[in-house]
């Protein structure tokens, strides 16, 4: 049940409605299947008043509040509050909103190739503080979807104290665990999953976590949480560099501005989309809030990609230009690498014992564990020391065109445009050939 205090911030949040990032991109061809079953087409008309899962306009509050002192970093997810939580762990699909497994799967073409692979590799996820409803969480999630079990017993789960002790629980990053660890199976259910513990938020003891999870065997790292760059943050990017192990992270949830460690030279950097479906009726076009089951595709959809408008995006102004990237208004490294959905009015289905069971999440949260995930699936993790693999596979991805995160110049640095634009970098992938 909702306590009051949470139930008076939904309240709040709900009064402060935020547009989402844009109209849509480039269009990418869905496979024709049979109807859908258990989902509902919402007519363009119906937009923005119809009440469906995905409106273009939508509330949303940050999980994470600002942090009290620049040694303190925020996590990047988001919950939509005009969606009233469902604490059914076995709820039907249809009573279920936001993207399913099986979307994202669809939506980045990867459906086939995360049956077979993973198996034997590990997505370390490094967070803070302690959830110890993480391993049911997970497990609501996965059987939900039918991607399988994930235990401590099991081998698959391994949660792992960042210092040794375990930290008290935070509700808030307990939110932010949950998130990571859904997203990761949702790519990679094969995949073991590693969930480091920081025993706080400072980000001198989330970056000692991350150099825990390389010491632990982790395939790839991912980090949901940032604070805004400084020559303080800069300190500790020696902790994200990781040869032969990838190291992800969101570009963080406020807008057009860079944080720490999306701006180190090590790590992906990934920024937020939003992602809608469309099919196409005789009717005319119609957006679809998710497909539930894998073969439940319309006979002709597009997928349309734009840049969400709470994306972190810039020009560091402490990290020098990697040599493979090569934009040329920014003479500093430019983040982001990549877009991953993360808009909340267009978020995922999470399971979340803090949230209140079933809700919509967004956030540049989801973007770092599935990209880590997508890392695995491509197979060269151990020639991976940076971003650069993405760079030289320009053709997996597909251009953002549209959309935008704040006020720059040159305009790319915050607009979504043809090729490289910072807020969704190389574009949103189309296969796994760059990773």
């Amino acid at each position: 049940m909702v306590s009051i205090a949470r139930a008076f911030l939904l309240a709040a949040a709900v009064l402060a409605v935020g547009c989402s990032g844009g109209r849509s991109l480039g269009t990418t061809s869905l496979t024709p299947q049979s109807p859908s079953q258990g989902r509902s087409a919402q007519s363009l008309e119906a937009f923005p008043i119809s009440a469906s899962a995905f409106p273009i306009s939508a509330s949303a509050f940050p999980i994470c509040a600002q942090q009290p002192d620049i040694e303190s970093v925020q996590c990047h997810v988001e919950q939509r509050s005009d969606l009233v939580a469902n604490p059914d762990p076995n709820a039907p699909l249809a009573a279920i909103d936001g993207y399913f497994p099986n979307d994202l799967q669809q939506i980045y073409k990867i459906d086939d190739q995360s049956e077979t692979k993973g198996a034997a590799q590990t997505i370390a996820i490094v967070t803070a503080w302690d959830n110890d409803d993480l391993e049911s969480d997970l497990n609501v999630y996965r059987n939900r979807f039918g991607l399988g079990p994930c235990t401590v017993a099991g081998g698959c789960l391994t949660i792992s104290a960042g210092h040794n002790v375990k930290p008290p629980k935070d509700h808030n990053w307990s939110i932010e665990a949950d998130l990571d660890v859904e997203m990761a199976s949702a790519i990679c259910p094969n995949c073991n999953l590693l969930v480091v513990e920081a025993k706080s938020s400072k980000i001198q003891d989330l970056a000692d976590a991350v150099d825990t999870a390389a010491a632990s065997g982790a395939t790839v790292i991912s980090n949901s949480w940032s604070l805004p760059e400084s020559p303080g943050a800069f300190k500790y990017e020696s902790h994200f560099n990781h040869p032969g192990i990838p190291v992800t992270t969101g570009a963080g949830d406020g807008g057009f501005g860079v944080g720490f460690p999306a701006a180190s030279t090590y790590v992906t950097a990934v920024g937020g989309t939003t992602v809608k479906i469309y099919e196409h009726t005789k009717q005319g076009d119609v957006v679809v809030p998710h497909y539930p089951m894998k073969n439940d595709k319309p006979a002709a959809a597009t997928v349309d990609v734009s840049v969400w408008s709470n994306t972190g995006s810039g020009c560091s102004a402490y990290a020098s230009k990697p040599k493979w990237q090569k934009d040329k208004g920014c003479a500093m490294r430019t983040s982001n690498d990549l877009g991953i959905v993360g808009d909340p009015a267009t978020g995922v289905a999470a399971f979340s014992t803090g949230a209140g069971g079933w809700v919509v999440l967004g956030g540049t949260s989801i973007g770092a564990p599935v990209t880590a995930a997508l890392y695995i699936l491509g197979g060269h993790t151990s020639e991976v020391n940076d971003a650069s693999r993405l760079y030289n596979h320009p053709g997996s991805f597909t251009d953002v065109l549209t959309g935008s995160n704040g006020t720059c110049s040159p305009a790319y640095l915050c607009n979504g445009s043809k090729d490289y634009d910072a807020p969704a970098g190389l574009g949103s992938p189309k296969d796994l050939a760059a990773f």
